[in-house]
């Protein structure tokens, strides 16, 4: 595994500085901004329980904690490594109390024997989104299951969100702004509805990249349509934008590669 920082810090310390520091597996694909973002655009409630589907190395649910520690968080990770990795920066952050890793699959039948369904307050998915026929597969293969989607893809995120939520929770995640009517389907199918969406531009001038949405049960929420805005991330001379700064003050570290 790999840090960003080799200096043994302070849970203290090492909040201040996240997400610099953050361990990641070796061979693992290096996060972005996008789990940041993903915690930013969350709905965040105070002592809740928030599940992070595909946690990796616990990016977005620990960025969700480092915002409103109180929360209780499960992430899960199908790879081995990067579930370490997690766990070991959730120690570091001092959050090794409120944030339980676990290294399965989605898709593995006794997943709700770890996990209590219906329990979450809150889940999180930033998944693979790349389509292995539109793309180059690399040849690590943490970094192929990090980026393009397997078997299941985006239906098994969705279904895994909507049994893990209360009647009342919450479902966030990020996809591709051009796939947008494919994540509407899937959260359709899967019992959900969007609430609202975030698009992402890279630059005002710049079709959206990416959607930010929050979904809720189907039938539990008002459901006149999801209200939508968009959010600029990069200013014209470089850096992040004011408003993405304000958006999200984990951005102000540089971490991570532009969407």
């Amino acid at each position: 595994m790999r840090a960003n920082t080799e200096k043994t810090l302070s849970a203290t310390e090492a909040r201040a500085l996240f997400p610099r520091g953050l361990m990641q597996a070796e061979n693992a694909f290096r996060f972005s901004c996008e789990p940041l973002l993903l915690a930013a655009f969350a709905h965040l409630k105070s002592g809740g329980r928030l599940l992070d589907l595909g946690t990796g190395c616990g990016a977005a649910a620990l960025a969700a904690l480092c915002l409103e520690p109180s929360l209780r968080a499960v992430g899960v990770e199908i790879q081995a490594e990067s579930a370490q990795a997690a766990e070991y920066n959730a120690a570091a952050l001092g959050f090794a109390d409120a944030f339980r890793v676990i290294n399965a699959d989605l898709g593995e039948a006794g997943l709700f024997e770890r996990i209590a369904a219906h329990s979450f307050d809150l889940a999180l998915a930033n998944p693979p989104y790349r389509q292995p026929e539109k793309g180059r597969l690399p040849k690590s293969l943490s970094r192929r299951i990090a980026l393009f989607e397997e078997s299941g893809g985006l239906d098994i995120f969705c279904r895994t969100a909507y049994k893990s939520l209360t009647d009342s929770g919450r479902f966030s995640i990020l996809y591709p702004a051009a796939r947008s009517d494919e994540l509407a389907g899937a959260l359709e199918r899967t019992g959900l509805v969007p609430l609202r969406k975030l698009f992402l531009r890279a630059r005002p001038e710049k079709e959206a990249g990416l959607v930010l949405t929050e979904a809720g049960i189907a039938g539990n929420t008002r459901e006149n349509g999801p209200r939508e805005d968009t959010l600029v991330l990069h200013a014209a001379k470089g850096g992040f934008s004011p408003e993405a700064l304000a958006f999200c003050p984990f951005l102000a570290c540089n971490a991570g590669q532009r969407p």
